[in-house]
């Protein structure tokens, strides 16, 4: 079977769309982006970078409750340090930073939205348990 040129970009045209808004099930940027759709690209950038600050801020809330809920907090310490220069350095990798356009900035908000929503959920299912991780004893019952 031969496709014309004009098949192809037709094809392309109809596509791309859907493929950009699909939701993967490990996509947990999908919701922001989802809300941040519409106006013009600034809009769209400055709806998605709002959106980053607030779960970027779930993220760090979910970390105080956990770290001042550990017996010993230094092992927690260390992997958020190391977790956010791995959250820099794969948006880096999928956006890099000498990338230039409006959209970027959209781009990056995404990756690292998704990337901290995930985070949240590494640190919300810590829970007290018998020889794993040692929680002040207040919080076993």
């Amino acid at each position: 079977m031969r496709i014309t040129f004009a098949t192809a970009v037709l094809l392309t045209c109809w596509w791309a769309p859907a493929l950009s808004q699909s939701k993967g099930p490990w996509d947990f940027a999908h919701e922001y982006k989802q809300g941040c759709s519409t106006g013009n690209m600034r809009e769209m950038n400055e709806c998605l970078s709002e959106a980053y600050e607030k779960v970027n801020l779930r993220m760090n809330e979910a970390y105080q409750r956990l770290l001042q809920s550990l017996k010993n907090p230094e092992p927690l310490q260390r992997a958020q340090v190391a977790w956010l220069n791995f959250r820099e350095t794969q948006c880096d990798f999928e956006i890099p930073r000498e990338w230039t356009g409006s959209e970027i900035p959209y781009s990056r908000n995404s990756c690292l939205i998704d990337h901290t929503e995930r985070r949240v959920r590494d640190l919300e299912r810590v829970v007290p348990c018998n020889g794993c991780v040692e929680f002040k004893p207040q919080f076993y019952r």
